[in-house]
């Protein structure tokens, strides 16, 4: 045998011991795939044990109060219900997803709003919105971030300078949503 031919054997082995290495990663990777989806797909939920996914009670929406402000009238501070008459106080301790959507419909142009969701008790705002009302446009904007509340905390919404905001529950809403209990 020539040391060529030598040479390219010696290839050709390296080649089929790294195609085999490879195989064997694959199979194993696959198999572990897929005893990961049969596991996720037949997982038994234990009734006894709260699911973390989802957590009961813990999600709460609020839409604006018209009743007490008026739909018709600028409003700076806007008062909020659940529809079972709640108003936005913290039933736990947690970390929350927080979120608000305000649309405002007002006439006036060139006009900047700024939304804040604060708690009662302090100044510092959780959320900042700032709106820029161009023209005689609808202007909608969302914001969401997860924040630190404590139970009995109390969710206080103010809009600068005061605006005639849209009532209609899929145009202003606000909602907490417990990701984590303390």
């Amino acid at each position: 045998m020539s040391s060529t031919e030598t040479a390219l054997h010696q290839a050709l082995a390296r080649h089929q011991c790294l195609n085999s290495t490879l195989m064997l990663w694959v199979t194993l990777l696959s198999l572990a795939q897929a005893i990961t989806l049969v596991l996720l797909f037949t997982r038994q939920d234990n009734p006894s044990t709260p699911c973390l996914c989802k957590p009961a009670n813990t999600t709460q929406q609020f839409l604006v109060n018209y009743l007490k402000k008026g739909s018709n009238q600028a409003m700076d501070e806007l008062h909020w219900m659940s529809e079972d008459d709640i108003k936005p106080i913290i039933a736990k301790d947690g970390r929350y997803f927080l979120y608000i959507q305000v649309t405002l419909q007002s006439d006036a142009a060139n006009l900047t709003y700024t939304v804040h969701i604060k708690k009662s008790n302090n100044q510092k705002p959780l959320i900042s919105l700032t709106l820029t009302k161009k023209s005689n446009e609808i202007t909608t904007g969302f914001h969401g971030r997860q924040v630190k509340l404590d139970k009995g905390d109390e969710l206080k919404v103010t809009c600068a300078p005061p605006a005639l905001i849209n009532t209609n529950e899929f145009a202003t809403h606000m909602g907490t949503y417990l990701t984590e209990a303390y």
